[in-house]
């Protein structure tokens, strides 16, 4: 699982998240799939509700991997 969100989170940290869509990947040459999520703490997570809410709520630009 992906979950996206203004907060960073601990590694093995269990949420109550509400799903939003699923994303495709290539690892090592093998389809895996990942859930994209937002947790139901997150402020965001009323407004967001499925993959086309992630644009406008967290645009690329406002994205960090810390």
């Amino acid at each position: 699982m992906v979950e996206i969100g203004e907060r960073q989170r601990k590694i093995g940290e269990v949420l109550k998240v509400k799903p939003l869509g699923a994303l495709a990947m290539i690892d090592e040459g093998e389809l895996d799939w990942k859930i994209v999520a937002i947790s139901l703490d997150d402020p965001k997570a009323p407004f967001v509700n499925d993959v086309d809410d992630v644009e406008k709520h967290f645009p690329v630009s406002s994205l960090s991997p810390y």
